[in-house]
Parts: structure tokens; C-alpha cells; sequence
């Protein structure tokens, strides 16, 4: 069967890798336009490969199991850096909480978290593609499309169309596909955050942390600086804090042009904030810098109709808190494939697409809620609240460690789906 795939982002080209491996075609159709790219760039280099763009991505095990399966696990792991455990303190270090990220009694290779440079996981995924012969294009922005019993018809801006049995909607939180799908009116909504993503060398400039990921979080101020750790040389940050939105943030992931003002502007702004100065420095000799704004999708009810289906942030973008949006993603993926192996039948589509609805919605509901209740938890107005959601974060580290509270890296996608199945 062929799968038209909007989207080249990183669950979009998992998705093809994984298909591919089981014989069906994958065209991917991506808006990013090298054109229109160069012409931004002001002169600067310009990768083909989407550009050495974003920060850092988080991937725990319920996502690590995909990459397993679709064979680029042992890549990502030489890439990126396990991340057993998250630190969490004030803004100045103090008052650090520990808490377990690893799963007992899963296999080694995906029983901790990893954390690996955006581009560089994009490059593994899309180098997979090019092995699995799958075609990717470039500067098609998908305007309209067609279903008909059998076959569905995409529409792109310069005026190209694309066949298939199958349209995919993997183009991110502010998709176009679920708008077309569903309405216009079905937005993502700002949260109110504003943030920088940041990449520093630590060996080139002499820095060292003492953690791999570290976060520090001013209650009160509504400010967060977070520190990820992705290779023995190589370190990603996040700052973010309640603002307007920066007018060069984009969904596209552009990289600030003035990068010597921007990081000097930003490591004296978390100078002033309070972060250790090991930190500020981490900042002031970042080598590239991206704005970006957080959005929150609100649940749908449905990823699927007719035969065009969601999957990652077109159907639940969800706020960072929880560092389990890749992972979901990397979970649709893993659905849809062994779904689409259980049912080959093209009769039995839509067998298929009930049972990824089935368990996909109320998974990512459930974690997009918890999201959405850390993100209550992070930030208050008085400083008696401040302090209690500190103890409330302590209780919920201290339950998750001992295994009271059930981590959402602790899922496993085939489990789930071997007892809808059974259900039939």
C-alpha cells in the first residue's frame, strides 16, 4: 500500500522507515523550502538536511522500543547520552530532587532515557529513509485533498498532487492536514511560555556539569532554565519564561542570524536570574540559538476519517513537562505498523484505524493531562504556593522512585494493542 506522509519531521520519517521495512511505499511531502530557507539565511550556509537546527530531544523507553524495532536504536545510542536521572532545584541549585527516568526489568539498550541532539536523530531517520528508497520533497505546503472509497488525492501550494490509499497527517502541532481534516478552528493554544533552545561545546570552550540533565525552576518569577546533556562533548539548553512571543519564532526551527547579541543578551538575563555560573557561561558560548513558543493542543476525539490519519503532534501536541512527546509519537508509529501487519488486508483499514484510535486517544488524553498538571505544579503566584508545589514535586519524585507512582515511560505499545486486538 502507499502512504502519502506530510511531514518529514522526525515521526513523520519514522513512520516511513517503519512501513518501508514491511514493503509498502512511503513518499514524504515536506513544506520546508530550501529557496525560501537561503533567502533567510542572509548569506549564512544552508543544509539541505533541514539545517543543523532546534536543541535537544529527549527519548525514554516507551519510545526507544520503536527505534528498536525499526533497527536505528544502536545509532541513536552512539549519537546521544542515557540520562538515568532528571535533577530539579531552585533557579541558584539549591534544594536539588532526584528522580528515577530508568525502567527495572527492561532490556539495557532501552532501559534508560536518551538525550540526542535534534538534528542529529533527524539526520539518522532520514539517512534510513534515503536506505529504504523512500522519496522526500521538499517546498510542498499541502492546501486541500480529496478521498474517494479507494484512494486519496493531496493538493500542494505549487500545484503538484500526490496519490495513495493513505494521506498522513505528520506535520506537527499547527498541522494543516488536521485543520483540512477536521476544521479550521481546531488550534493549538499558546501557553504563554516563550522560550530559547540552545547548543554549547563544552570541550572547545572548557565547561563541564555535573549532571546530565539538570533542571532550575524560579517558582515565583515564572522562569525555568534546563540543561541537557547529549554527548560527552556537546550540551543542549532550554530557557523559558511567561512573555510575548518572539516575532523570529517559528514552527520551523530558525536559528537567531545575530547569534553574539543573542547569547550574551540571554546568558546576562539568567545571570540576573540567579543560575550558577557554570550555567551562564553554557549559554554565553552557545553556538547556535532558537527561539520558540509553546503550544498546547487541546484533545481531539479523533485521529482518523475516511483514509487520512494523525499521527505525533498533529494529533496531540502537547506541553514539554512530562518529555514524552517524541516518545508518543514514536508510540503511533509503532501502532500503526504491527496494526497494519495484524490486518494487511486493504479491505481492513478501517479495522486498523479503529484499533489505533482505541488505544491512542486515551493514552495521549492521559498524558497530555498529567502535562498539563505538572505544569500547574511548576509556577506560582505567591511564594506560599511556590514552596508547596516544591514539596508537592518532592512527593511525586519520591512516589515515582519507589514505584508508587507509575512513570509513562514504564508503556509498552504492544501490550496495549495485543489486548485491544484480543477484544475483537
Amino acid at each position: 500500500m502507499k502512504f502519502v506522509i506530510v511531514g518529514a519531521g522526525l515521526v513523520g520519517a519514522s513512520l516511513a522507515v517503519a512501513l518501508s521495512a514491511d514493503g509498502h511505499e512511503c513518499v514524504v511531502y515536506d513544506r520546508f523550502d530550501l529557496v525560501e530557507a537561503a533567502l533567510q539565511a542572509n548569506g549564512r550556509p544552508v543544509t539541505v538536511s533541514f539545517g543543523d537546527v532546534g536543541g535537544h530531544v529527549m527519548i525514554q523507553t516507551n519510545g526507544l522500543r520503536i527505534l528498536k524495532r525499526m533497527g536505528v536504536l544502536q545509532q541513536v545510542l552512539d549519537a546521544g547520552l542515557i540520562s538515568p536521572t532528571v535533577c530539579t532545584s531552585k533557579m541558584d541549585g539549591t534544594k536539588p530532587l532526584r528522580v528515577n527516568m530508568f525502567v527495572e526489568g527492561e532490556d539495557e539498550d532501552i532501559k534508560n532515557p536518551v538525550q540526542i541532539l535534534r538534528s542529529l536523530l533527524h539526520n539518522i531517520l532520514m539517512r534510513a529513509c534515503d536506505s529504504a528508497g523512500v522519496r522526500c520533497f521538499t517546498g510542498k505546503k499541502l492546501v486541500s485533498f480529496t478521498q474517494s472509497a479507494d484512494a486519496v488525492e493531496a493538493k500542494f501550494e505549487d500545484g503538484s498532487v500526490a496519490h495513495g490509499d493513505f494521506l498522513v497527517g505528520a506535520d506537527g502541532v499547527h498541522s494543516a492536514t488536521r485543520k483540512l481534516l477536521f476544521g479550521p478552528d481546531l488550534n493549538a493554544e499558546f501557553t504563554g511560555v516563550v522560550g530559547y533552545l540552545g547548543c554549547v561545546d563544552l570541550k572547545m570552550n572548557y565547561l563541564d556539569v555535573d549532571h546530565p540533565t539538570t533542571f532550575h525552576v524560579d517558582r515565583l518569577a515564572k522562569r525555568e532554565v534546563v540543561m541537557f546533556r547529549v554527548s560527552q562533548d556537546k550540551l543542549a539548553w532550554r530557557v523559558t519564561e511567561y512573555a510575548e512571543p518572539d516575532q523570529e519564532a517559528t514552527d520551523s526551527w530558525r536559528a537567531y542570524s545575530n547569534l553574539p547579541k543573542e547569547s550574551e543578551r540571554l546568558a546576562n538575563m539568567v545571570e540576573q536570574w540567579g543560575l550558577p555560573q557554570k550555567y551562564v557561561e553554557c549559554v554565553r558560548k552557545s553556538y547556535r540559538i532558537t527561539p520558540v513558543t509553546i503550544y498546547d493542543l487541546p484533545d481531539i476525539p479523533k485521529f482518523c476519517e475516511g483514509r487520512v490519519f494523525l499521527i505525533g503532534d498533529a494529533a496531540h501536541g502537547m506541553r514539554p513537562n512530562f518529555g514524552q512527546g517524541l516518545s508518543l509519537g514514536l508510540e503511533d508509529v509503532g501502532t500503526i505498523r504491527e496494526l497494519f501487519k495484524k490486518f494487511p488486508a486493504p479491505a481492513d483499514y478501517a479495522k486498523v484505524f479503529d484499533l489505533y484510535e482505541k488505544t491512542r486517544v486515551p493514552r495521549t488524553h492521559n498524558i497530555a493531562g498529567r502535562s498539563r498538571g505538572m505544569a500547574a505544579t511548576v509556577y506560582s503566584d505567591s511564594s506560599f504556593g511556590a514552596n508547596l508545589n516544591h514539596f508537592k514535586t518532592r512527593l511525586f519524585y519520591l512516589g515515582i522512585n519507589a514505584g508508587i507512582v507509575p512513570h509513562p515511560n514504564m508503556y509498552n505499545y504492544e501490550d496495549s494493542l495485543a489486548a485491544a486486538v484480543k477484544e475483537l
